[in-house]
């Protein structure tokens, strides 16, 4: 049957799924020698058979490799890590299975949550600094992220749970005293939700306007709060900004939207904010390479990595199986986080008074050596070279990290091997942070491209343009969107656009260059 381009609205529908079956790939056929046609009369003579060959006349040239290389990820020191926190982590990563890093990032997330209310660490020229850490891990779907943050954080709920039957215990008490008109009425409780996992900026600055002093932003869905309310457009870069601000410390304020006769402002005086973000590549990538997020300094605040994935590798024994997740170590963990959360905070006036952690000598020759190490790096011809944005906060993510060791250890100041084994964790974090801004647009590219290209294979390598745009993967079907993996396609010899016509390279499944995604993968590839 002989069917011309001007296709119904059936069969333009029909265009969009795989060809399995005999009227989709007659149809697909049809397409296939209008395009021989149209490429017979521009390159006089090309053919296109049974979708494997081109015509001799218009050979096409060898395709090129197209790699979506992402690295190799560093391996994050957890000998450099304080002895519980270091047996700690062991214990989750190997009862899990998941990456050490992983399980060493919540332990330490949670480590500089459990604190940053107490302590301040001493900075370059008599500063002083908040303890508060803010964690960004990316890791994909299945790699344990939820079981790991509920091992780690343990302790931290089990105080969460211990502040919600106190308030309850005040509510009932209030209420009573109202009720029978007492003189005395006790004064309310703050909100005993100290773990956020996706509030609103706005949500933040009420729970800090009505008493809290110390918050963790947890999630293991971060891809949620990025992609939140807080984070559209309107509201994006005053968003950053404020995030921004509760890293460095110091007295905020948050206007809420009103009409002009009533609004409402909220403020947080010096108040900590340990942040601990973990979401799928598909959610972070994009924040990493958001320019407003670069330039307005948010990035250089935080540790960033994406720990080497352990799927397809845990294979368990039937004792490991059985066995408490909940070692020693981690119980162990677990009620020293509660019993620091528990410390009586001291305030002066209403406000917290934290003590200061001095550095040694050592400790600060330590320092300011990793410093002149990194800054040298960003001369130019340097490895860091054009990576200012994304570091110029090494030297004091370093110092915090450092301050929470020696606070989560009960030291009254931080020493020289202190400081040492905290430049070793922000050195893997500063790694990391390079590895993932250097590889993220090329290997998005790279990534698009081959979804492209087995989208193409799957439909015997040639289909209308317009087919594309219009069926094509779903993130790829606006013309904006493909460009970058269109251009590298083309570039590669992969790919080309003749008379409304995309075509596949035939040498390119031939040389084994594409592989089908397994069957449940396709959903991901936009069909409908």
């Amino acid at each position: 049957m002989t069917m011309s381009l001007g296709l119904s609205i059936r069969h333009q529908r029909n265009a969009c799924a795989l060809p399995n079956n005999g009227g989709s790939a007659k149809m697909i056929d049809a397409y296939r020698l209008s395009a021989a046609a149209n490429l017979e009369r521009n390159f006089g003579g090309t053919q296109i058979r049974n979708g494997s060959d081109a015509g001799s006349k218009h050979q096409w040239p060898d395709p090129e490799p197209i790699d979506a290389d992402e690295g190799t990820p560093a391996a994050f020191p957890l000998d450099a890590l304080p002895a519980m926190m270091e047996r700690a982590a062991r214990d989750i990563a190997n009862g899990t299975k998941c990456p050490p890093a992983l399980a060493a990032a919540s332990v330490l997330a949670v480590a500089s949550f459990s604190i940053q209310n107490h302590f301040d660490v001493e900075f370059a020229q008599r500063q002083r600094r908040p303890l508060s850490l803010c964690i960004l891990t990316v890791a994909a779907s299945g790699e344990r992220k939820s079981t790991v943050d509920r091992y780690a954080a343990r302790g931290v709920h089990e105080y969460r749970t211990q502040l919600a039957l106190e308030h309850a215990a005040r509510e009932k008490d209030i209420a009573e005293a109202k009720k029978a008109k007492s003189d005395y009425i006790p004064d309310p409780l703050p909100d005993p939700n100290i773990v956020i996992g996706n509030m609103t900026l706005q949500g933040i600055f009420r729970a800090f306007a009505e008493g809290q002093t110390s918050l963790a932003l947890f999630s293991d869905e971060g891809g949620e709060f990025l992609g939140g309310h807080s984070m559209k457009a309107e509201n994006r870069l005053g968003s950053l900004a404020e995030l921004s601000k509760f890293w460095d410390g110091g007295l905020q304020a948050y206007k809420l939207r009103g009409t002009k006769d009533k609004s409402e402002t909220l403020t947080a005086n010096d108040c900590r904010l340990a942040v601990h973000l973990q979401a799928q590549p598909v959610a972070l990538q994009p924040f990493l390479a958001d320019p407003i997020a670069k330039g307005q300094g948010l990035l250089a605040r935080c540790l960033i990595h994406q720990p080497a994935s352990t799927i397809g590798t845990r294979i368990m024994t039937l004792e490991e199986w059985q066995a408490d997740g909940m070692t020693i170590e981690v119980q162990s963990f677990a009620m020293l986080v509660k019993a620091l959360l528990g410390r009586p905070v001291n305030r002066d006036d209403g406000a917290v008074q934290r003590e200061l952690l001095p550095l040694t000598t050592e400790a600060m020759r330590a320092l300011v050596d990793y410093a002149n190490e990194v800054e040298r790096s960003l001369a130019p011809a340097g490895d860091l070279e054009g990576m200012s944005d994304l570091v110029n906060k090494v030297q004091e993510q370093a110092a915090r990290i450092a301050g929470t060791f020696a606070a989560f250890t009960d030291q009254t100041e931080v020493s020289g091997p202190t400081m040492e084994g905290a430049i070793r964790v922000a050195r893997y974090f500063l790694s990391e942070t390079v590895r993932l801004a250097r590889i993220g647009p090329q290997n998005a590219a790279a990534k698009d491209a081959l979804t492209v290209a087995v989208w193409l294979h799957e439909r015997k390598g040639v289909v209308p343009c317009k087919t594309f745009s219009r069926c094509g993967p779903k993130h790829l079907r606006k013309v904006i969107n493909r460009q970058e993996a269109f251009s590298l396609l083309k570039d590669a010899n992969w790919i080309r656009e003749a008379n409304g016509m995309l075509e596949l390279n035939p040498k390119c499944a031939a040389l084994g260059m594409i592989q089908s995604p397994v069957a449940g993968e396709r959903g991901e590839q936009g069909e409908q």
